[in-house]
């Protein structure tokens, strides 16, 4: 998060696809920054949301799929972004 806003600072082109592996509460924040730093056509991924089913649960108090239901629900606000949750590992671990 610290170096995101430097970047944006040094003029840097847009990247073609975005890879956010890092701490859930902050994927908000790491989406709007995904926002800022791609182009029409970027791919953006961001990992490890799917969180054991917590975040279709409405009473999960976990900070991790209140930070994945966050991101998801900021992407609603963009209407040419197009968006899928899926799993693709079965066991982790």
């Amino acid at each position: 998060m610290e170096s995101l806003p430097n970047l944006c600072k040094s003029g840097s082109k847009p990247f073609d696809s975005i890879f956010t592996d890092a701490d859930k509460p902050s994927y908000p924040s790491y989406f709007d920054w995904a926002i800022k730093l791609s182009h029409t056509g970027t791919l953006i991924v961001a990992d490890n949301v799917v969180r054991k089913g917590s975040i279709i649960d409405t009473q999960s108090l976990d900070a991790n799929a209140e930070g994945v239901n966050e991101m998801l629900s900021n992407r609603r606000a963009f209407k040419n972004i197009i968006g899928t949750v899926i799993q693709i590992v079965g066991v982790k671990g």
